[in-house]
């Protein structure tokens, strides 16, 4: 693989990976808070 490429796909595997383990939290926080 493009040296140059790696980076990006590992940048933007990372925030989705984040982007998952954030919003079931915030998802939850939000329910509680309208409930």
């Amino acid at each position: 693989m493009n040296k140059s490429i790696a980076p990006i796909l590992l940048s933007i595997f990372g925030i989705f990976w984040v982007a998952l383990a954030i919003n079931p939290l915030y998802r939850d926080i939000w329910v509680a808070e309208n409930l």
